[in-house]
């Protein structure tokens, strides 16, 4: 890695660090309910922002049109980012039924019930707050709907909140280490992203507090895999990294649906950060090489 994109990983390792110390007092303050928008506004796009620092602090001319362009979006590719995020999902939500037929005490149970959806409720919110609830004929139907509105955040509000990262991995780092051949690239970006949650992570984000130290390094058998998705639909959209900006929102948007209709559930196991999320990824990789015909 050249020494100046070395140097601006460490700028952002360094910021992260202190701006994982200020998550940490403030959540345990009288302001902790503000912990959230602090992640949202403040941590999260640190990535961007660090990046527009480090080119004023260095004087380094950073041509940010180069890898981020709204005027270069096409329904064709958009097309082709929600079809990358469907494999996944639907990737993820059969290898959960499938494996959790089979040993749903390991895997845990994909609920296909009322009955289910009430008990996994009440497990997380209280009986007193499920006792009420309006339901829906069949909690499947929970499927298409959160589909739907993990697709239409994507490409808005959550895309938005994305790319204060993306911006970042897949575009400067993206770009800057076009030397590199494309799985060496994945490895190296999908281990610096995993990394930089580590401030979070240790503080309970994804894995809980009590799997702080495990879930951090965890994290990134899930940032590997993505990072490759993520580079196949960098090579297919002409490296426009707003691509990528969706698919990260789309993500964000579906993951919280295991939480909620997967019975026992398990972050290392199930949901959007575990075995099974690791596996859809890849699966959804060798989908869309061969659907796509991608070449790198």
């Amino acid at each position: 890695m050249k020494s100046s994109l070395r140097n601006l990983i460490i700028f952002l390792y360094s910021i992260s660090i202190l701006m994982g110390i200020g998550f940490y007092f403030l959540r345990n303050s009288s302001l902790g309910a503000l912990s959230n928008l602090y992640l949202a506004v403040l941590y999260m796009p640190l990535p961007f922002y660090c990046l527009f620092i480090y080119s004023k602090l260095t004087k380094q001319k950073i041509m940010f049109k180069e890898f981020f362009s709204i005027k270069g979006i096409t329904i064709k590719n958009i097309g082709i980012t929600i079809a990358m995020f469907l494999f996944w999902a639907f990737s993820s939500l059969l290898l959960t039924f499938v494996l959790g037929f089979i040993n749903p005490s390991f895997w845990g149970q994909l609920i296909t019930t009322n009955e289910q959806l009430l008990a996994n409720l009440a497990s997380i919110v209280g009986p007193e707050l499920t006792s009420s609830a309006n339901l829906p004929p069949t909690p499947l139907l929970f499927i298409p709907i959160t589909m739907f509105a993990a697709i239409m955040a994507g490409l808005s509000i959550n895309m938005v909140f994305a790319m204060g990262e993306e911006i970042l991995w897949r575009g400067f780092l993206y770009n800057s280490l076009s030397n590199l051949s494309f799985m060496k690239k994945q490895l190296l970006i999908g281990t610096i992203w995993g990394l930089w949650h580590i401030p979070i992570v240790l503080q309970g984000h994804n894995y809980g507090i009590e799997n702080g130290i495990i879930g951090s390094f965890y994290f990134l058998l899930i940032t590997i895999p993505l990072s490759m998705l993520m580079g196949l639909l960098m090579e297919k959209t002409g490296r426009n990294s707003i691509y990528a900006g969706m698919l990260h929102g789309m993500f964000n948007g579906f993951a919280g649906f295991f939480t909620l209709m997967v019975i026992g559930y398990n972050p290392f196991i199930g949901g959007a950060v575990g075995i099974i999320s690791i596996a859809s990824f890849l699966i959804a990789f060798l989908i869309t090489k061969t659907v796509f015909k991608i070449k790198y």
